[in-house]
């Protein structure tokens, strides 16, 4: 590159100017007719001042380069059209000398200018500016030529001046001048005002911030080192980015060339320009990076790889700050962010997915109505306003947001632009990012169509893997070969059998006694005309397996004809069909031979179909009930509810209940009837049934019911049917209005008559007593034999008649009261009944049977002579009691609660004692002492007083052994004990005693049992056989209260006594009562001729003992000698003889 024509003079300072004569002006231009409308603007601009002569090609160029001297001026075109412009100018430049030149140009590029200056050019001029053509070269005329340096006017820092100003009137780009200090830096010292359009900041911003403060990191050492190629006088041309105010990239094209000072013989100082080629350089890069996504597209890269080459060309173009792009997902319904830059990054800082139906954010906006939004004032705009609101929090003061389209206009995203300013994003940049955003289409828009590939393929490839049916390819020749088998094959065919496919006859699969069929269907159909259907045997040694071929005669891609199809495993719906055709077979054996009557209805009730069996059953013919309704035959009683249950089954639900047929004799049979409705398509087309002839089971039943709800002695019903129907009338009572009694019947000593009549007898006579009972019942009652002699009437009666059950109980007793003559005996027992009435459900029918029983108990404890009772509360407590006694004896029964007191026993004669009655005592731990009238009683009654007799022995007879033995020089003391009913009837009883006396050493004559004459008179022959025993070991006997009882001189005379003992229901009468000392003088002759001692027991008072001695009797016991006591407390009457004198004083 040559040097500048600019040239400084050896005088500092002084630029020396020579005049150029000119007598035209030259104008070099093209014939286009641009260039004819730019010579008549000339031509008028010019008019009056100069004329112009035109060069329209390169010949006259030629011609005229040799004779320049004429023209005052040259106007030039840059663009010739012939030539270039800078062509012409440098061929102007060598010549000697040329007038000034001023090239017209509208372009704004900042090295045409350079290079038109470094060739000569004294001015530019746009078409806009022709009409100061005039002025411009007169002062360019005025200026001397470069050779012409005799007589300076102005210094070399006012030509620079001039110069700087007229470059930076002419262009709209950033134009600057620089020089070098004495250090050698290179320092600006003017920048035009275009330094703001290319950075956003003024000349003056920029000289307090440094222009490498606006230059891209990555672009500042190559602006620096355009200084080094200025300092050796080059020229340099160079691109680079710089960071507008906005934040926008900028790309400049920056052209500097030195100034030669020939004074210090070295480039002193610089000028130089950048022009904005952003435009031009984002188009550059788009370019290029628009055949590298379509290469990736083209090569397959995948949808991930073309975005980030699509980020980077962003990056390239300078397009990567302040954007969001944003994709639709779930068919557009949202949209989710792919990446961010600059603010955006702070606007979407959630990431968040958008709901395009929210339509509460600009993206979903531009979705759903497909266009471009501009926000100029994100504080000023009222849609979004939530959306905005974080926009203009996150810095950003305006947007706009554009739609991803593809190819088919469908939108699949947005673009969005943020800027920190306020104002309309400028068009170049939507420009742009719209060319991105179709590039982002065009990505979406394949990875949509891979996706949906994928998609397909995927489910071609599990359709083909899971489906159960093979698919398969043959080749159209005689043995079917193999050409592809889906994965299913090798399941059920085998891998190792599928080896050799494709190439593989499918002939190979199929059962040799197949082979042919198959075959022949498919030779049958290789026209095409239909598909093949055919069912073959799998050859397989392992098990039978059916499969079904269902192929395609038709072309493969190449044009080739195959048969397409698939085989599907149908072995078990083989298994099935063969199990159908044996179930059938079964089913109809199975009707044809049931014993039940099998047929079936259609669904208005006829008989469609009948087997044997209900032609043997009913008597009818099959053709006699074939499309005859089933109703024809039934009980009249019957037709309705049967025919309601036949609705129901068809309804759908099965039916199961009991009716009654007449049969064609006339007979009647009872069947148990199964309905079941079978269904077509939900649809119940017909009833089939099942009939049980169930007549002879019933009877049964009815016979079994008989037997076991009634008495099989008497008829009566027995004890579970009467409690059945008291739990049914106590349920029904408050709503019936009624009241009910039960009445408890007890046969008083029935067991006589069983035991002496005979049992045959005692059945005989049970049922009479049931008719009787059952004639006294009203037919709302109910007798029941209960068990053994115990009968139960239920009485149902208005709540008004409350005596009604007294009524019955007394009319009971009169019936049963009268004499039954019964095989020569004349039989006449007493009864007891115990009463339970209830006027409301509030007791079950075990309580009401409860409250009876213990009513009975009460009548029964009452004696002789007591017909009733009725239940009260208290009987109940009563019998808990005596349950809780019975309790509490077992416990003191193992505790040893019991003692025994002693009563002494006096000789009236001597007045000593001679005997002691042990007397049994029960230290209950909570009642404390009790006397056996608290408890005997129900030690009796269960049997537990056996166990207190033999326990009483125990202590008292060891008691008397001590006593005996420590004083054996006196007579011995004798003991005196009772014996109970219970105690004789034990076998073992006299073996017992026997062992208790040995145990205790107590010698057998110092003991005398007390026995009653009930007891004796319960069963004399064993009574005697006891006593006997014990009589041989030595024991005394003695009769207790004497007198209250039944007894026989007979028995007396043979039994083996020594004492009557008098009760003292005698004794209580002795001084006053006549008759009681006339009973006691008979008991006492009576006695004296039985050679039997008489005691006179319940002696309380001096004058029962003195006339109890005056009378003759020989021993006396009362409360007046004493009380019964622990023997240690009687031990001193022993002693004393007549201690029990001075006791019974003070006591009486």
């Amino acid at each position: 590159m040559g040097r500048p024509r600019i040239r400084r003079s050896g005088t500092r300072g002084v630029v020396q100017v020579y005049a150029i004569p000119a007598h035209d002006v030259l104008v070099i231009c093209e014939r286009q007719p641009a260039g004819a409308s730019v010579l008549r603007a000339l031509e008028s601009s010019l008019s009056g001042y100069a004329s112009c002569t035109t060069v329209w090609g390169r010949a006259e160029f030629d011609r005229m380069i040799r004779d320049l001297d004429q023209f005052k001026a040259i106007i030039l075109g840059a663009d010739l059209g012939w030539s270039h412009g800078l062509s012409i100018l440098a061929e102007l430049s060598r010549q000697t000398t040329h007038p000034p030149i001023i090239m017209i140009t509208d372009s704004n590029g900042v090295d045409l200018v350079a290079e038109g200056f470094r060739l000569g050019i004294r001015d530019f001029l746009r078409t806009s500016q022709i009409d100061r053509v005039a002025a411009i070269i007169e002062t360019c005329s005025n200026q001397p030529n470069a050779e012409e340096d005799s007589s300076p006017v102005k210094d070399e820092e006012s030509v620079d001046i001039d110069r700087y100003s007229a470059i930076s009137s002419v262009l709209p780009d950033y134009v600057y001048s620089m020089y070098m200090t004495t250090d050698g830096d290179i320092v600006t010292e003017r920048r035009s005002r275009g330094v703001e359009s290319v950075s956003g900041y003024t000349a003056d911003e920029i000289e307090d911030l440094g222009w490498l403060s606006v230059v891209h990191p990555e672009d500042r050492e190559l602006v620096n080192g355009k200084h080094d190629q200025l300092r050796q006088g080059e020229s340099p041309v160079i691109e680079y980015r710089v960071i507008h105010r906005s934040g926008d990239i900028r790309w400049l094209r920056d052209f500097s060339g030195p100034i030669w000072d020939e004074h210090e013989q070295r480039y002193t100082r610089f000028v130089g320009s950048a022009q904005d080629i952003t435009e031009r350089r984002v188009a550059d890069i788009l370019r290029a990076g628009q055949s590298r996504i379509l290469e990736l597209i083209a090569t397959g890269a995948s949808f991930s790889e073309v975005f980030e080459a699509l980020l980077s060309l962003l990056g390239e173009a300078g397009l990567q700050t302040n954007w969001a792009v944003h994709r639709c997902i779930e068919n557009s319904q949202y949209l989710e962010m792919l990446g961010a830059r600059g603010l955006a990054q702070l606007v979407h800082l959630n990431n968040e997915v958008i709901d395009v139906a929210d339509q509460g954010t600009v993206q979903a906006a531009v979705v759903a109505n497909q266009q471009l939004i501009m926000i100029p004032d994100v504080s000023a705009e009222e849609n979004w306003s939530a959306q905005l609101l974080g926009v203009r929090d996150a810095g950003a003061r305006a947007m706009v947001a554009l739609p991803i389209s593809t190819r088919s206009h469908r939108v699949q995203g947005t673009v969005s632009i943020y800027r920190s300013e306020v104002g309309e994003v400028p068009a170049v940049e939507i420009e742009r990012m719209m060319i991105v955003a179709r590039f982002l289409g065009m990505v979406i828009e394949r990875d949509e169509t891979e996706r949906a590939l994928l998609r397909t393929k995927e489910h071609y490839r599990r359709l083909a893997e899971e489906t159960p049916a093979i698919i398969f390819i043959a080749e159209n020749d005689p043995g079917l070969s193999l050409s592809y088998v889906s994965p299913q094959a090798f399941k059920l065919i085998g891998r190792g059998r599928l080896s050799q496919v494709p190439g593989m006859s499918m002939l190979e699969i199929v059962h040799p006694d197949d082979r042919l069929a198959f075959s022949a269907t498919f030779d049958a159909h290789r026209r095409g005309d239909a598909p093949v259907q055919v069912e073959f045997r799998l050859d397989s040694r392992v098990e039978e397996r059916w499969l079904q071929c269902s192929a395609a005669y038709m072309e493969d891609s190449d044009d080739q004809p195959c048969w397409q199809g698939i085989l599907l495993d149908v072995t078990a719906r083989r298994c099935a069909e063969r199990l159908l055709r044996h179930t059938q077979v079964e089913f109809r054996s199975l009707f044809d031979n049931n014993p039940n009557l099998v047929f079936s209805l259609d669904t208005r009730g006829r008989f469609q179909r009948v087997n044997p069996a209900s032609s043997h059953l009913t008597g009818y013919e099959e053709d006699d009930l074939l499309g005859r309704p089933f109703t024809s035959i039934l009980v009249a009683g019957e037709i309705e509810r049967v025919w309601h249950r036949f609705r129901n089954s068809l309804s759908g639900e099965s039916q199961r209940f009991e009716t009654e047929v007449f049969t064609r004799p006339g007979e009647r049979a009872r069947l148990s009837i199964t309905m079941i409705p079978y269904s077509v398509d939900d649809v119940v087309i017909g009833i089939s049934v099942v009939a049980e002839d169930i007549t002879e089971r019933v009877r049964m039943q009815e016979q079994l019911h008989q037997q076991a709800f009634h008495d099989s002695l008497t008829g009566l019903p027995n004890r579970a049917l009467f409690n059945e129907r008291l739990e049914q009338s106590l349920y029904m009572m408050d709503r019936a209005g009624y009241s009910i009694a039960v009445l408890f019947v007890d046969l008083d000593n029935f067991k006589v008559i069983n035991d002496s009549l005979g049992h045959e007898t005692g059945d005989e006579f049970l049922r009479i007593v049931a008719d009787l009972l059952d004639h006294i019942a009203k037919p709302m009652d109910l007798v029941a034999r209960f068990g053994g002699d115990e009968f139960t009437v239920l009485l149902v009666y208005p709540e008004d008649d409350a005596s009604y059950p007294i009524r019955v109980a007394e009319e009971i007793g009169r019936v049963l009261s009268i004499p039954t003559l019964l095989h020569g005996h004349e039989l006449n027992l007493g009864v007891s009944i115990g009463i339970a009435i209830h006027t409301s459900s509030e007791v079950d029918s075990a309580d009401a049977m409860r409250q009876a029983d213990i009513a009975l108990y009460q009548a029964k404890r009452a004696g002789p002579g007591t017909l009733y009772r009725v239940f009260e509360a208290a009987m109940h407590d009563q019998i808990v009691q005596r349950l809780e006694t019975e309790r509490d004896l077992r416990r003191a029964i193992r505790r040893n609660e019991f003692v025994a007191h002693y009563q002494p026993i006096i000789d009236l004669k001597t007045g000593m004692v001679v005997k002691v009655e042990a007397l049994v005592r029960w230290n209950h731990p909570e009642r404390g002492l009790l006397t056996p009238g608290q408890f005997l009683s129900v030690a009796e009654e269960t049997g537990q007083v056996t166990e207190i007799d033999a326990l009483l022995l125990e202590m008292a007879s060891t008691e008397i052994a001590r006593w005996n033995k420590f004083y054996r020089s006196r007579d011995p003391l004798i003991l005196a004990v009772n014996l109970s009913v219970r105690d004789f009837r034990h076998p073992d009883l006299a073996d017992r005693i026997e062992a208790t006396l040995t145990a205790s050493h107590c010698d057998p004559e110092w003991v005398k049992f007390e026995i009653t004459e009930s007891t004796m008179m319960q069963d004399v022959d064993t009574a005697l056989h006891v006593l006997q025993r014990l009589r041989s070991l030595g024991i005394g006997f003695s009769i207790d209260d004497f007198g209250t009882g039944y007894s026989s001189l007979s028995y007396l005379q043979r039994l083996p006594l020594d004492t009557l003992k008098i009760d003292r229901s005698f004794i209580d009468g002795l001084g006053g009562d006549q008759d009681d000392e006339l009973m006691v003088r008979t008991i006492i002759s009576l006695a004296s001729a039985l050679s039997l001692e008489v005691i006179a027991e319940g002696i309380e008072t001096h004058l029962q003992l003195d006339r109890a001695r005056d009378l003759g009797c020989d021993r006396a016991q009362g409360f007046l000698i004493a009380r019964p006591a622990p023997f240690k407390e009687i031990e001193p009457l022993l002693l004393n003889p007549f201690g029990w004198f001075d006791s019974g004083r003070k006591s009486s």
